[in-house]
C-alpha cells in the first residue's frame, strides 16, 4: 500500500483514496494520474499499489483508508465490475458521500458512463456472472454504480477526445480546487492550459528570487489574461506564505466603497482576520503597507487600466517582503514601462486545433464538432480569430439556437457584432482620450493595411498627433505595426468594434454616422450631404461603373472622385455639396 502520511486539520490522513480496478489501469492511467497530483502538490494519496489478492485484512486496511481520506477518484476502467473487490470499495466510497464525508469524483476511462449506470456494455457479462454466483450483494452494487455513474465527472472520450494527458489535465484541475477552497474557479472548459506563455510565467514565479517582483500579463480584451492569471496563481500560491486574488481592479477603482472593500478583501486574505474593518482608503492603505512588508506574499491585480490604479492600492516596492511577487493583469502593454526589470507576459490567441476544442466544448460539450457540423463550426471559429471568451460566448449563445439557424447567425454577425462580443472588447475603447479615439476610428476604417508612414502622414495632416495616438493604441493592445513591412494591423472582431462604435451613434441615419465604409453607403451619403452632416470621412474605392444598383449622380460622385484615396475630409465635403447641388 501507498500512501501519504501527513495528517491533515480534520483528522484525515489522505487527501484522495484512488479507486480503480489495478490490473486495467495501475501502470498506466493511475500512475500518471499520481505524477499529475503530486506535481500539483498533492502527496497524502492513498492507492493499492500491490496487486495481491484481497482478503479480510488487507480489505479492512482499504475501508480505513477510505475512512479517512477527503476525497475518491474512482477510475471506471472496462473490467471495472468484474472486480468484487472494487465494487464493494465503491459501496464503502458511496456510503461516506451519502453522509456528506467524502467528496467523489468519477472517471470513465475508455467506457461509457450510460454503461456504468445502466450495466451494459463491457458490464453486463460482468453483472451476469454475479448473479449466476448467487452474490447477494448484486443489487447493491447495481445501486451504487447508477449513483456514481449520475455524478459531475470526466470521460477518456467526451472531457478529451481519447487524450489520456488532457484527461489527467482536467481531473487534477477540478480535484485541487474541490479540495482546497483557496484555489479559483477555472472555466470548465479550458485549453492552453500548457501553453509556453503559462510554462514561462510559472517559471518566473517560482525563481527563488529574493527580489520583490512585478510580472505584467497583457493582451487585448477577451484573450484570456484573468485566465491565465487563476491557472498560475493556483499552481504557485502554495509557495508563499500569504496570497491574495484582487479581481476587477479596474471597476473598483471607480467607487471608493468597491476600492474599500478590494482593500479589506487584500488585508483579510494575507493576515486571515475576518474581522479586519476599514472605513476610508487612507486607512486602508497604512493597514495594507503594515501587513504586507512582514511577510512573502503573492498579489494579484487583475484588470488593472494604468499605474494610478496600481499605486491607489500600494507603493512599489518599499513596502513588500523580501521575495514577495506582484502579478498584474492589464489591457495596456505599456504599464510601468519605464521599470525594465518587470516581467512581461503577451498573451496569444489561439491556434486553430485549441480554437476548435474550446469551441467544441462550449457547443457540444466534446472535444470535436459531430460530423454533420464541422464545417458551420468553422466558419465560427475562424470568425474568432482565436480569442478566447469570444469563442465561448459565441459557442455557448448557439447552444440555445436551433442548428437550422447557425448560418442566419453567421451572416448577422458579417454585419453586426453580437453584444456580449461587444462590451467585452469595447471598453478598451471607452477608456481612450477622445484624440486617441478619433485616431483609432480613423485607422478601424481606412488605414489597416496601409504603412505606418503614410498613416501617421494622413494623421498629422488632420492635426492628431500622430505618433502619440498610434503608441497610445499600440500599448493598448488595440493596433499592431506588421515588422516585416511596417503597415497597421488589427485583429478583425477589433476593427469591428470600432465599426460597431460609429454604427450605434446613428443606427438608420446614414448621414449622421461620424465614418461611412463601404462604397454604396458613401455615394447614398453625399447625394444627400447637408451642410451640418455628422460624417468626418468615407471610403470610397473606384466604383464600377457598370453597377446597376449606382445611380447617374452616384456615378458623377464617382468618375469626379475616382483618384481620391480612401478618405474625404469634412473640409472637402463642403465643396463636394456646390457640386452636387443643381
Amino acid at each position: 500500500m501507498a500512501a501519504g502520511s501527513c495528517q491533515n486539520s480534520e483528522g484525515l490522513a489522505h487527501d484522495v483514496f484512488l479507486s480503480s480496478r489495478g490490473e486495467d489501469v495501475r501502470k498506466s492511467f493511475i500512475d500518471h494520474l499520481r505524477s499529475g497530483l503530486k506535481r500539483e502538490g498533492i502527496t497524502a494519496i492513498f492507492y493499492d499499489d500491490t496487486g495481491l489478492e484481497r482478503g479480510e485484512e488487507i480489505q479492512s486496511k482499504l475501508y480505513e483508508a477510505i475512512d479517512r481520506s477527503k476525497m475518491a477518484i474512482v477510475t471506471f476502467s472496462r473490467g471495472y465490475a468484474e472486480s468484487r473487490w472494487c465494487l464493494d470499495e465503491l459501496v464503502r466510497i458511496m456510503e461516506r458521500k451519502s453522509h456528506g464525508l467524502m467528496m467523489v469524483l468519477p472517471v470513465f476511462y475508455d467506457v461509457d458512463p450510460t454503461d456504468v449506470r445502466h450495466q451494459t456494455g463491457p458490464y453486463q457479462e460482468a453483472f451476469r456472472k454475479h448473479k449466476a454466483a448467487k452474490i447477494d450483494r448484486v443489487s447493491k452494487w447495481r445501486q451504487v454504480l447508477a449513483s456514481a455513474a449520475d455524478l459531475a465527472g470526466f470521460g477518456l472520450q467526451n472531457q478529451a477526445n481519447g487524450y489520456e494527458v488532457k484527461l489527467i489535465e482536467h481531473i487534477v484541475s477540478d480535484f485541487v480546487m474541490k479540495l482546497d477552497p483557496r484555489q479559483l474557479d477555472i472555466p470548465k472548459y479550458m485549453v492552453g492550459g500548457e501553453s509556453f506563455m503559462i510554462h514561462n510565467i510559472n517559471r518566473w514565479l517560482q525563481n527563488g528570487s529574493s527580489k520583490i517582483e512585478v510580472g505584467i500579463i497583457y493582451g487585448p480584451g477577451g484573450a484570456g489574461k484573468t485566465t491565465v492569471a487563476k491557472v498560475v496563481y493556483n499552481v504557485n500560491y502554495r509557495r508563499f506564505k500569504s496570497r491574495t486574488f484582487l479581481a476587477n481592479v479596474r471597476t473598483a477603482c471607480q467607487k471608493d466603497s468597491d476600492f474599500i472593500c478590494l482593500q479589506t478583501q487584500l488585508i483579510r486574505n494575507i493576515t486571515r482576520n475576518e474581522d479586519i474593518k476599514i472605513e476610508s482608503i487612507s486607512e486602508g492603505r497604512e493597514k495594507i503597507k503594515n501587513v504586507i512588508g512582514t511577510q512573502k506574499i503573492l498579489i494579484v491585480l487583475d484588470d488593472v487600466e494604468d499605474v494610478t490604479q496600481f499605486h491607489k492600492m500600494f507603493d512599489y516596492p518599499n513596502w513588500f517582503f523580501s521575495g514577495s511577487k506582484i502579478l498584474i493583469t492589464t489591457r495596456d502593454r505599456h504599464l510601468l514601462i519605464n521599470d525594465t526589470s518587470i516581467a512581461r507576459f503577451a498573451t496569444c490567441l489561439l491556434d486553430q486545433e485549441k480554437s476548435i476544442e474550446l469551441f467544441s466544448y462550449h457547443a457540444f460539450g466534446q472535444a470535436y464538432p459531430p460530423k454533420e457540423n464541422i464545417k458551420i463550426s468553422m466558419l465560427f471559429i475562424e470568425y474568432c480569430g482565436g480569442l478566447p471568451s469570444v469563442l465561448e460566448i459565441l459557442a455557448s449563445s448557439l447552444g440555445s439556437i436551433h442548428f437550422e439557424m447557425w448560418k442566419s447567425q453567421y451572416e448577422r454577425l458579417q454585419d453586426y457584432l453580437d453584444e456580449k462580443v461587444f462590451n467585452v472588447l469595447s471598453w478598451s475603447f471607452d477608456a481612450l482620450h477622445d484624440t486617441v479615439k478619433d485616431i483609432f476610428l480613423r485607422i478601424a476604417f481606412y488605414l489597416v493595411g496601409r504603412s505606418k508612414e503614410y498613416a501617421l502622414m494622413i494623421l498629422d495632416g488632420c492635426g492628431l498627433h500622430g505618433k502619440i495616438g498610434l503608441e497610445s493604441l499600440i500599448g493598448k493592445c488595440l493596433v499592431s505595426v506588421d515588422k516585416y513591412h511596417d503597415t497597421l494591423s488589427m485583429h478583425h472582431l477589433i476593427q469591428q468594434m470600432g465599426h460597431e462604435v460609429v454604427r450605434q451613434k446613428s443606427l438608420i441615419e446614414l448621414g449622421q454616422r461620424s465614418r461611412i465604409l463601404g462604397q454604396k453607403d458613401a455615394y447614398r451619403v453625399l447625394l444627400n450631404i447637408k451642410k451640418k452632416s455628422a460624417v468626418k470621412g468615407l471610403h470610397l474605392d473606384n466604383p464600377d461603373s457598370h453597377d446597376d444598383d449606382t445611380s447617374s449622380n452616384e456615378m458623377y460622385v464617382g468618375n469626379n472622385a475616382r483618384h481620391m484615396h480612401t478618405f474625404i475630409l469634412q473640409v472637402l465635403l463642403d465643396k463636394i455639396v456646390n457640386v452636387l447641388s443643381p
